[in-house]
């Protein structure tokens, strides 16, 4: 029988860490060796080596690059992951990350807490670069951009989600199925009530899809997403 995946945890205070470390936990082919607080990052010194590092990308006095030169200085040999937002994604950085090892990169708004424990595994057992499929695109553009090859063994994990970037801004847009529907409809010019009787859903909830877009293609009018939608092709008429 094959030994279980020794880890280390280095996580922030975002709110989904607590499930992730239950998913973790429950693994029979994971072994969760340290679990460390953002601010007692220095612990690691005395944590007992593990396989793999899954290390939150977004702790704050760290930009994920120097936080990765602190965690290779104490422990090369582990297979480092990082966990973060895709507010913190720059391709720039991801460039410098992989060239010095980075093994994974995954995003909260496109893995659960599942994907995460196979990303692990799935590192361990094989020679792999891991990462969700926004980081993926942000990744490939960045090499494109700086002329480097591909990077051969890129998986994706599976999600929900696609990715297209705000041409503005330059920022990736990580929109839902559910996401994209409400954008069509507002194309159509449905009002609130109208897309939550359409897609059954509480009004609620429409307003929250809205809000989000809102911020993220970073307009104030509700109409205006439809018609961006549209001019930037993620959605037709």
């Amino acid at each position: 029988m094959q030994a279980p995946i020794s880890l280390t945890i280095i996580r922030s205070t975002h709110p989904g860490w607590p499930h992730v470390r239950a998913v973790l936990a429950a693994q029979a082919q994971i072994d969760i060796v340290a679990d460390i607080e953002t601010e007692r990052l220095n612990d690691l010194g005395a944590a007992r080596p593990s396989d793999v590092i899954l290390a939150a990308a977004d702790l704050g006095e760290y930009h994920p690059v120097a936080l990765q030169e602190v965690i290779r200085t104490i422990r090369p040999d582990s297979a480092l992951i990082f966990l973060g937002s895709m507010a913190d994604l720059e391709g720039a950085a991801l460039l410098v990350l992989h060239e010095h090892g980075l093994r994974g990169y995954l995003v909260w708004e496109e893995v659960r807490p599942t994907t995460v424990a196979q990303a692990i595994i799935a590192i361990q057992t094989r020679d792999l670069l891991v990462a969700s499929p926004a980081v993926s695109a942000i990744f490939r553009a960045a090499l494109e951009r700086r002329q480097r090859p591909r990077v051969a063994g890129l998986v994706l994990t599976p999600g929900e989600r696609r990715m297209w970037v705000n041409p503005t801004t330059g920022r990736p847009l990580v929109l839902s199925t559910r996401d994209q529907a409400v954008l069509r409809h507002l194309l159509h010019g449905l009002k609130q009530q109208q897309i939550a009787q359409a897609e059954k859903i509480s009004v609620r909830t429409v307003e929250s899809h809205i809000a989000r877009l809102k911020e993220q293609f970073g307009v104030e009018k509700s109409a205006m997403l439809g018609v961006l939608a549209e001019r930037w092709g993620i959605v037709q008429e």
